[in-house]
């Protein structure tokens, strides 16, 4: 029997708004101790997974809001809960590299929960992390998911299916002007 993201993911995680504080969040989480903070946007959509690591380096910052410090972490993995891991493996899973903490698992446009990198790499064959590709494509549709990327200079969530690290996407605010994705 084929093992689905929903069977690995854990519904342990603090929800968090792009608007409090980094201290805030460390109330928030320290309240009842996750493994992980689920960041999301004004519009209840996830943005990206915000680990304990996370905190300790935004330690010196309290009054930095999770909106300013978001750019400065990795993109959030969006996935649907019945996709199967050897899918998530084959595709998605590239996006790993570029430092994501876990899956956004999603079913009916909602979270409803994380798939963490340590149950990622409890699946994994031995040696399949060091694996490399260049560039790669996310396919959008139901069975491969989605890469978010949160846009710096106007505080945008874009929801990619294609990502080339060498030329950064275009953002999808494109008043006042069109640009790339800007990250720090």
């Amino acid at each position: 029997m084929a093992t689905i993201l929903k069977d690995l993911m854990t519904t342990e995680f603090g929800r968090l708004r792009l608007d409090m504080t980094m201290a805030e969040t460390c109330t928030a989480l320290a309240s009842e101790p996750r493994l992980l903070g689920a960041v999301f946007d004004d519009l209840d959509r996830p943005v990206t997974l915000l680990s304990e690591a996370d905190l300790e380096a935004f330690a010196g910052t309290p009054d930095k809001t999770l909106a300013e410090a978001v750019a400065e972490l990795p993109p959030g993995i969006l996935a649907p809960s019945s996709m199967r891991m050897e899918t998530f493996l084959d595709g998605t899973f590239v996006a790993l590299r570029l430092g994501a903490r876990g899956v956004l698992v999603m079913e009916d446009n909602q979270m409803v929960g994380a798939l963490t990198g340590a149950a990622i790499n409890d699946f994994l064959p031995l040696g399949k992390l060091t694996r490399t590709r260049g560039d790669f494509v996310l396919d959008g549709s139901i069975i491969t998911g989605k890469l978010v990327l949160y846009c710096d200079e106007f505080h945008h969530r874009n929801e990619l299916l294609y990502f080339n690290r060498r030329k950064p996407p275009t953002c999808q605010v494109t008043t006042p002007r069109v640009h790339p994705i800007r990250r720090k």
